[in-house]
């Protein structure tokens, strides 16, 4: 009894930091798709409009550029940069269009016999930029800039992670597996049911 005892906490020990571990906040899709954009706009600021102080800024109209316009927008004006909506007393102008915000996760798979199941997770931002002159309307460059983020996360936290309202060009979600969703469930519920019958059979 003692033994049995003895293996049942060291058990608990075992578990309880991996249970931590998996409890841990994951960032939205909604959220890395922010710090995709703060990214792009930093690349922009630091490798092409470096030596422009004042940038009249254009966005598209379409769904998906403008839902990051305003992250755009405080991108620019935390690097310094003097930021107009309209108006042509700007060194320049940039213009910004969203080509694809989309999220993609890979095949489930598990660490461990009948662990938590796991999916990997890309997340991806791609942003068409042109910069023109103010004063005469000549393209200074014209370029694409692409970020994306790839983890790893629960399968049980998908659903929290995404919103319906995010615009998205392309969305793929994890699909469960005959064995996920029929045979797995189905060993565990045999292994336990036998682990109970053994228990009180060996009890009596």
């Amino acid at each position: 009894m003692k033994s049995a005892g003895r293996n049942i906490l060291f058990f608990l020990l075992y578990v309880s930091p991996c249970f931590a571990a998996e409890n841990k906040s994951v960032a939205s899709n909604r959220e890395v798709f922010f710090i995709l954009a703060d990214s792009v706009i930093s690349k922009i600021a630091s490798q092409q409009i470096q030596q422009y102080s004042s940038i009249t800024i254009k966005t598209s109209n379409d769904t998906f550029t403008i839902f990051f316009r305003q992250t755009f927008i405080n991108g620019l004006v935390s690097k310094d940069k003097t930021i107009f909506e309209s108006g042509t007393t700007t060194e320049a102008t940039l213009e910004l269009s969203v080509q694809e915000s989309s999220v993609f996760f890979g095949e489930l798979f598990t660490e461990t016999f009948l662990g938590k199941k796991k999916v990997e997770r890309r997340v991806r931002l791609i942003v068409n930029t042109t910069l023109s002159s103010s004063a005469d309307g000549k393209i200074l460059f014209s370029n694409q800039f692409s970020e994306t983020n790839v983890d790893t996360v629960n399968f049980t936290d998908v659903e929290q992670m995404n919103n319906t309202s995010l615009p998205m060009t392309n969305f793929q979600k994890p699909e469960l597996s005959f064995f996920d969703s029929v045979l797995e469930p189905a060993i565990v519920i045999f292994s336990t049911g036998v682990a109970v019958y053994l228990f009180f059979t060996i009890r009596s």
